[in-house]
């Protein structure tokens, strides 16, 4: 038997089964010419090694540096360059071909020999070869460096040179990256091989081999044949042909060859493998989501459909977005789109094409001079490994890329520089105070276990990232106005200008960094197309801000996009419907139900008690936009509704926590069990919200926002083991009001201008954009047609029959928002003000007073002086100077808006007594003869000199002055706000303005020191003494004669005709308010309206819409104000209701019946004497006094609480439940509370207590009513100056009221105060 050829055929790598005839009886005539052309060439080629080695370029000649470390820093000539470029190419070229044929002799010819050391020469050839290419990378780079250093976008091709030096794979790892390529394509594989075993049969003849060898023979002795051309030649078309699969070119070529990546073909009948070989094999990588196909099979895959892939919960199948026929499959689409979507993609992979060689910094001049994508490929600069990086990466592109590429094709020639996010970018942590400058909190404010900023890693990792990648585009394009550039033509003696770049690539026009704003919705449809495997979670994390996302959701539940597996986002019509309302969750827990179990055993007998409790809450954690007014009314409405959930918001952009509940209600497992009672032993928290519970969401949740601009919330039950339904209710019910859905079809109003573009093929049900000039019927008309109807289910699935009435917005929601949200009403406000300081006292609760008004000794009335975010402090700004003129103009601007910087106390500049000694030598008269007074001021100085002391002296009195003070400001201000009696607040600025006119009119402080006398006190004891002395003579000095006359003279008004002081007009007008009694104090027919209506059934049905109207916009005011507070107290005993007093109008009213029984009183406490005991003692005490003159004094009230505040332990008693069942709880002591009227005495008396000495019994207290008693005028001054001194200073919380005040009135007008003033 003659022998066989022993070669392998280099195109299908099977043996050759050719007789042997060459003399050494190993091949074939054809495989011994083969074998001999090849170990010609590259002996040849070895040769002009050894002698590239021996002609060195000069540079290299005299560089002490290894080449493997060169950098080539110090070249500056563009020859040098040049000369080191040809040689280092020429060398990488005749490695390559040396190695590749040294391999091909070893592999094909002599395979069966052991020829170690031609392996070690080939191992030895490639570490030369790899620092060959090291070295051309780093002159390419030193060379554009050099070349094109003036040009603007040098810096940008750095960068992709440093990212793909980063990202450069190893040659081994990528030549098996090449292996899985091919592998993944085998089909076209065979059929290249298939092409090349012909050429070879080709040449096995004999005609073909004699030409062959006479032509060969003909050329000289380095132009002989050599193969490994041909391999060269084959495995470039290789790679050539692959490219224009991926970019869906030469379709009639390749469509019987091409396969989808899922029709990998396996090894068909390979060896098995023995278990002691049984070793990991690395298989092919995948594809990821992006898939491989032809115009053909995706032409196939858009007209028949493909199945949907549904996620877990209720699939609702008949409705507008889900209708029957396409419920479980894709809607075909016609031919004529297509077409269209087919072109248009091409396009798209063509442009993500070039924007790969974009990141290609060794291709990019080669793709900058072509025209045309074939041109590119049919360039001889681009060797094969460039070529099978392309390959590569346009195979398996990223989602990121794919995405930029579908951007690319409507980006246009132009594209706006105003690339501004829809956004405020200074939230309500810039725009306020921050904490720097406040107090830290008392420690029962700090023992919180919710961090005030939280910001997960992802979001760290991606705003490094988005920091990162700006300051490199900032760095490389310099930061002017924008122009166009063709990097065709290139002028070293130009100086380019320009923020952004247009890159012409391969005869495409794109720009030299990817598109930021959002992408339309044929750009989503394309990308769906394309990533056909991709799901909506991978697209959502794409989108650039809220509003794409908001669009995508929309139409992805509409059915637009063609793709598998886009709806399983919205396959649970639960998360369906709060997907379309812009409530986006992505975690949530719904069986707390289950979960939940109480048990306890035993009793009084032999068995000892035992428990095991386990409770459980439901939750849903989700995304609402940031910076819109729909989601600032639904977080409030969710903040309120804390008697069904409770509520956590954080600000993603900032981190911080906006609102959270208190810290022993943030668990969501808890458990007990042992021995015992089980109420004796404390709860065991498994799982609460907090640090570590958001890294655990962060962790399993299956998707991510690519934005910052939106607001993470979770909201859980209040009450352990309720069903899903009741969070998921609560939340759905807010979402309709915070939209103010009014009917069913508002619910698509959202989406209004979405679905208004978008209609419904009435035969193939696909959905599909309207286009200019159709008169198709949208999607939103056919929701708002007369026929379209729409039901409602309950939680047990069952159809309701009428639309349930809490559920939509009504009339008196309106009134309740005017409240809540002002400045919808009266203009812009701060819309990023969401958070638990929603006021000022609240924000006082929260964050303390401003530090920096203690350090700067500032009085309430004073301002911080303005300083430079770097100063420290007590160092003032350099350009307060500067700025004082504007400052002026803002203080003009400001007197033109409200007067609530009016309602604060008007007061003289405190440090005019203070931080100095007192000159008394000049509140004393030049001409006064009053001896006695002299006497009396004489031994008042000598008893209160200011004595020599540290200024840091007594520092805690100080600083918890200075707290009573800043305090009380507060509290004024939200009293003052809270006042529901009609023009209250206009009085109130009224009778400040007048006692400050007056306290000016005064001049010095003499009139003062008669009081300061009478009272002993001490001016050095703080800074309020004088001033709040002055204050209070000023206001009782308005209704004596001898001050009114010195202020008309100097004021030249007559202050008798003011209101206040025309007493005897004033008494004739009453007040419009309601009742002071507390419900103790109640007449029994007052409650029996509303007793009836508490027997009808549930509040919630009986309530009539007129109480409503009444009672919730009364209630939002003092929540908006601070009056009141959310409660999380499990059961309440209070209940709002409204009523109507004889006269009057509906008024808010609370019932606290439920607590007279268990209220046990202080001893300390007196009930307040009858006006008829005040009567009498002032009928004695004028009958004993002929010039007799009297003051009624009353404290400022607002009509539904006194200014006493409650104390924070005792507040939950304080609770009640509104008309909604939203539960409150009072900060100040409301008139409705039992026994109210001892309190308010109790603290009446106790203000003058300290002073009982000096009034002796002429001071009577009666709940809120000061009678003093004077022998005549000037005695009652001084009295009633004294004791609205006491009323007034430290704490300075309590206020005389003026306008419900009676000062240096006689007996008879005393007795006509009786029924209408005095009680």
């Amino acid at each position: 038997m003659p022998p066989q050829c022993t070669a392998i055929n280099l195109s299908d790598e099977i043996r050759c089964e050719e007789e042997a005839t060459s003399l050494n009886g190993l091949f074939c005539r054809f495989h011994s010419k083969q074998c001999q052309g090849l170990y010609r060439g590259y002996k040849l080629r070895n040769a002009r090694l050894d002698s590239l080695s021996e002609t060195l370029p000069s540079y290299l000649c005299d560089s002490a540096v290894a080449l493997a470390n060169e950098t080539f820093a110090d070249v500056k000539s563009e020859e040098t360059l040049h000369e080191l470029h040809a040689y280092l190419s020429l060398k990488h070229a005749l490695l390559d071909r040396v190695i590749r044929a040294r391999r091909i002799h070893h592999t094909r010819f002599f395979s069966m020999t052991l020829d170690y050391g031609h392996q070690h020469y080939i191992d030895t050839l490639s570490s030369q070869r790899s620092v060959v290419v090291h070295a051309l990378q780093q002159l390419e780079r030193r060379t554009a460096e050099v070349l094109y250093k003036r040009q603007k976008w040098f810096k940008w091709v750095r960068q992709r040179q440093d990212e793909e030096e980063a990202q450069r794979d190893s040659e081994q790892k990528r030549i098996k990256q090449e292996a899985a390529l091919f592998d993944r394509h085998g089909r076209q594989h065979k059929r290249q091989m298939r092409e090349l075993r012909m050429k070879e049969n080709m040449k096995r003849q004999e005609e073909f081999l004699d030409e062959a060898y006479n032509e060969r023979m003909s050329l000289e002795e380095e132009a002989k044949w050599d193969p490994i051309d041909d391999v060269v030649e084959d495995e470039r078309g290789k790679l050539v042909d692959l490219i224009n699969l991926f970019l869906m070119l030469n379709e009639e070529a390749l469509k019987d060859t091409a396969v989808s990546l899922y029709e990998t073909p396996g090894p068909a009948n390979g060896p098995k493998k023995s278990k002691k070989n049984n070793r990991k094999v690395p298989h092919p990588e995948p594809c990821g989501k992006i898939g491989l196909e032809t115009k053909s099979q995706m032409r196939k895959r858009l007209k028949d459909g493909v199945q949907y892939s549904h996620g877990a919960g209720i699939l609702l199948k008949g409705t507008i977005e889900n209708p029957i026929e396409v419920a479980d499959r894709t809607a075909p689409i016609s031919d004529v789109e297509i077409d269209e979507i087919i072109g248009e993609i091409t396009e798209i992979k063509h442009l993500l094409f070039c924007r790969l060689l974009l990141s290609h910094a060794s291709l990019l001049p080669v793709a900058i001079r072509a025209n045309s994508v074939e041109e590119f490929l049919s360039d001889k600069e681009i060797n094969e490994a460039d070529l099978r990086d392309l390959c590569l990466k346009m195979e398996n592109p990223g989602l990121q890329e794919v995405r930029d590429a579908c951007a690319d094709l409507v980006r246009g020639e132009e594209e706006d520089d105003d690339m501004k996010e829809q956004t405020i970018e200074e939230d309500q942590s810039n725009s306020k105070q921050t904490d720097s400058g406040r107090f830290n909190a008392p420690a029962w404010r700090r023992a919180k276990a919710m961090p005030k900023v939280w910001i997960s890693k992802r979001d760290q990792l991606q705003q490094k990232r988005r920091q990162r990648q700006q300051k490199i585009f900032d760095r490389s394009t310099g930061g002017s106005e924008g122009s166009f550039f063709d990097f065709g033509m290139i002028d070293d003696e130009t100086e380019q200008r320009g923020k952004k770049v247009q890159v012409r690539v391969c005869g495409r026009t794109i720009y030299n960094y990817p598109s930021e704003k959002a992408m339309n919705r044929g750009g989503w449809l394309h990308f769906s197309v394309i990533a056909k495997d991709s799901s909506l979670f991978d697209a959502v994390k794409l989108c650039r801000h809220w509003d794409e996302l908001f669009e995508l959701s929309t139409l992805a539940a509409f059915q637009f996009f063609p793709a598998a597996n886009w709806m399983e986002w919205v396959g649970d019509r639960l998360k369906q419907q709060h997907l379309q309302l812009g409530f986006i969750s992505y975690h949530e827990y719904r069986d707390a139900d289950k979960v939940t179990i109480h048990h306890q055993s035993g009793s009084r007998g032999q068995v000892r008690r035992s428990h095991v409790m386990l409770e459980a809450r439901n939750f849903i954690a989700a995304h609402v936009k940031r910076n819109d007014q729909a989601s600032r009314r639904l977080i409030r409405y969710l903040s309120m509704q804390t008697h069904r959930v409770l509520l956590l918001v954080r600000d993603a952009k900032t981190g911080r926590i906006l609102i959270s509940p208190p810290e022993d209600e943030l668990w969501l497992i808890r458990q007990k069990s042992g021995l015992g009672r089980a109420v004796k032993h404390e709860w065991n928290v498994q799982k609460k919200v907090g640090p570590a519970f958001f890294e655990e969401m962060e962790a399993n949740r299956r998707w991510s926002l690519g934005f910052n601009e939106y607001f993470d919330i979770i909201v859980w039950d209040l009450d352990p083991g309720e069903r899903f339904t009741n969070v998921y209710q609560t939340i759905t019910e807010m979402l309709f009001k915070a939209h103010r859905f009014r009917d069913m079809p508002d619910v698509y109003n959202i989406a209004a201008p979405i679905l208004k573009t978008v209609t419904r093929d009435p035969n193939s049900h696909r959905v599909c954009e309207i286009k200019p000039g159709d008169e198709a019927e949208s999607i939103y008309d056919v929701i708002h047609h007369p026929g379209t109807q729409f039901k409602f289910f309950n939680e047990d699935r069952q159809v309701l029959e009428k639309t349930p009435r809490y559920l939509f917005y009504n009339d008196v929601d309106a009134l309740e928002d005017k409240v809540l949200f002002p400045e919808e009403t009266h203009g812009p406000g701060d819309e990023n003000e969401i958070g638990d300081a929603l006021n000022s006292l609240a924000a006082l609760e929260e964050q303390g007073p401003d530090i920096n008004r203690f350090v700067f000794d500032l009085d309430t009335d004073e301002e911080v002086p303005d300083r430079k975010p770097g100063c420290k402090d007590g160092e003032s700004s350099e350009d307060e100077d500067d700025d004082q003129d504007e400052n002026q103009d803002d203080d003009q601007d400001d007197d033109q808006d409200d007067d609530d910087d009016d309602w604060e106390d008007e007061e003289d500049d405190a440090d005019d007594y203070v931080d100095r000694e007192l000159d008394f030598q000049k509140l004393v008269p030049s001409h006064t003869s009053a001896n006695d007074d002299m006497k009396t001021f004489v031994a008042y100085m000598a008893r209160h000199h200011k004595p020599e002391q540290d200024p840091n002296h007594d520092m805690m009195a100080q600083y918890q002055r200075f707290m009573k003070r800043e305090s009380s400001k507060v509290f004024k201000e939200s009293w003052h706000r809270a006042d529901f009696e009609p023009g209250a607040r206009q009085k109130y600025v009224e009778a400040a303005d007048l006692v400050k006119k007056m306290d000016k009119c005064l001049g010095s402080s003499w009139s003062i020191i008669g009081t300061l006398c009478f009272l002993d006190l001490d001016p050095h004891e703080h800074r309020r003494v004088i001033p709040d002395m002055r204050q209070a003579y000023s206001m009782m000095a308005l209704f004596f004669t001898p001050a009114s006359k010195v202020a008309e003279s100097m004021l030249e008004m007559n202050i008798d005709e003011h209101l206040i002081v025309n007493q005897a007009e004033r008494v004739k007008t009453f007040l419009d308010r309601r009742r002071h009694d507390s419900n103790k104090c109640m007449p029994e027919g007052f409650w029996k309206e509303w007793d009836t209506l508490r027997k009808k059934g549930p509040l919630d049905d009986n309530f009539s819409t007129e109480w409503d109207m009444t009672i919730r916009p009364m209630i939002a005011h003092f929540y908006r104000e601070g009056i009141i507070r959310n409660s999380y107290v499990p059961s309440l005993a209070g209940q709002a209701f409204a009523q109507r007093e004889p006269g009057r109008d509906l008024d808010l009213y609370i019932d606290f019946r439920l607590m007279i029984d268990e209220i046990t009183l202080n001893p300390g406490l007196q009930e307040p004497p009858s006006t008829e005991h005040v009567l009498t003692v002032a009928r004695k005490f004028a009958a004993n006094h002929k010039a007799a003159r009297f003051a009624m004094l009353r404290l400022w009230s607002a009509p539904h609480f006194y200014s006493l505040i409650i104390g924070l332990d005792k507040r939950d008693r304080m609770a009640f439940y509104d008309s909604q069942g939203r539960a409150w709880e009072w900060k100040f002591i409301p008139k409705d509370m039992p026994y109210s009227e001892w309190s308010m005495h109790q603290q009446s008396r106790l203000r003058i207590q300290p002073f009982k000495r000096f009034f002796g019994d002429r001071v009577l207290v009666k709940r809120d009513v000061f009678l003093v008693m004077g022998t005549d005028e000037k005695d009652l001054l001084k009295l009633a100056a004294a004791t609205t001194y006491a009323i007034q200073t430290d704490p300075w919380r309590l206020e005389v009221d003026l306008w419900r005040s009676f000062v240096n009135v006689d007996m008879e007008f005393l007795e006509g105060l009786k029924d209408r003033w005095m009680d």
